[in-house]
């Protein structure tokens, strides 16, 4: 029972826009403060948030939102009570920041189309969002320190209506149809979010392009809406939403604590994984050996009783000759890609199960806990245990 003695804080959510991400950090929030947290919430007008944010009568206790436009983010900094925001670019400072990494999300996208085997890449993204420019930044640098460059296209305003199903009319060469034609075929194409990820695949069928075959799309945020509704279904990034808005509930909460809203925290949680749907899955690669044997790794790695060895007996080449082709195509070697796969295979077992250190050690080949911990933390940057409690 609230103890009668003792004010109930007030939490405005604030947020300019809404989508299934932004509900996504809302269920985070309420996670962290159901029920121990005698915190009320205002779920504030998507109109009045510069209005909310200057309110100076003590109604509000603290607030949470985005607050990537500038106007938002000048705005949230003048704010009397204290706000987290969930995010708005790499170029924002001066606020409590939790989120998630948009340049890593742009070097996982990098790696994933790199590992289908393409050549080509582009990024398809939005002039002025802060998210947009961070994706693209380390898209870009990513694919830059294997020696590709990818080509860029960024749209100057929202095209089309976000809130209808995406149908674009091509009037001439210039426009965004006209910059997919002028790719070189068979290309992977990154987009900001997986909006911008259903207009391509739509302006891909208007163009009478194969998806995957001549084009594979990769989009971000796993929204089922879009991903689902394209055909073929799309790949995407998926990030853990509702972990960044659990944290950003818990930073809120130490700073009205503390009484101390001048510390600036920055929190950025790194993407969780791509989901492979059939936008994506299908190797660019034309040597049907080098196809044979990575079908063959993603098959059994997760085993943990794969070798090297078993990989090579898939194809007609000897062990160098294998090695040789695969290292030039993929930029590694066959035992670095089968503990790549490892390493993500473990990091879903942290992420989804309450198996012990020494369980995903054996399921993942790993042998024992120590070893896999040694490994993990070498290859990650993080121990296994802070990286479990850090994504869950």
């Amino acid at each position: 029972m609230r103890n009668p003695g003792l004010k109930r804080k007030v939490i405005a959510l604030l947020f300019n826009s809404y989508d299934r991400e932004v509900e996504l950090f809302k269920i985070g929030v309420l996670q962290y403060a159901r029920p121990t947290k005698d915190w009320a919430f205002i779920h504030c007008s998507q109109e009045n948030v510069v209005e909310d944010l200057a309110r100076t009568d003590g109604f509000f206790s603290g607030g949470i939102g985005e607050f990537g436009r500038p106007d938002l983010w000048s705005a949230a900094k003048k704010a009397v009570f204290p706000v987290i925001n969930l995010y708005g670019g790499h170029g924002l400072r001066g606020l409590p920041t939790v989120g998630i990494d948009d340049r890593e999300i742009g070097r996982m996208a990098a790696r994933h189309l790199m590992e289908q085997g393409h050549k080509n890449f582009a990024f398809f993204g939005l002039k002025a969002r802060g998210f947009s420019h961070g994706r693209w930044a380390g898209y870009f640098s990513e694919l830059r320190k294997h020696g590709f460059r990818p080509y860029c296209f960024k749209s100057f305003k929202t095209y089309p209506d976000p809130r209808v199903t995406p149908v674009i009319y091509v009037e001439d060469e210039f426009s965004f149809a006209g910059w997919i034609k002028t790719l070189p075929k068979p290309c992977g194409i990154f987009c900001c979010d997986d909006i911008r990820a259903e207009w391509v695949s739509v302006e891909c069928q208007n163009l009478s392009l194969r998806v995957p075959d001549d084009i594979s799309i990769l989009g971000v945020d796993d929204d089922e809406v879009h991903c689902i509704s394209a055909v073929p279904h799309l790949s995407s990034v998926r990030l853990p939403v509702r972990q960044a808005g659990y944290e950003a509930a818990k930073t809120l909460d130490d700073i009205m604590e503390s009484g101390c809203p001048e510390i600036c925290p920055r929190v950025l949680f790194p993407p969780e994984k791509v989901v492979c749907r059939e936008s994506t899955d299908l190797l660019a690669i034309e040597n049907p050996q080098l196809v044979k044997a990575l079908k063959f790794i993603r098959a059994n790695a997760h085993t943990g009783k794969l070798s090297v060895p078993d990989v090579v007996a898939q194809t007609s080449y000897c062990r160098r000759i294998l090695e040789s082709k695969f290292r030039e195509a993929f930029g590694r070697t066959i035992f670095h890609e089968i503990r790549r796969l490892q390493i993500e295979h473990s990091k879903k077992l942290l992420r989804e199960t309450v198996n012990t250190m020494e369980s995903i050690a054996e399921a993942t080949g790993w042998g024992s806990a120590s070893h896999f911990g040694v490994e993990f933390k070498k290859i990650t940057g993080q121990s296994p245990g802070d990286y479990r409690k850090r994504m869950r």
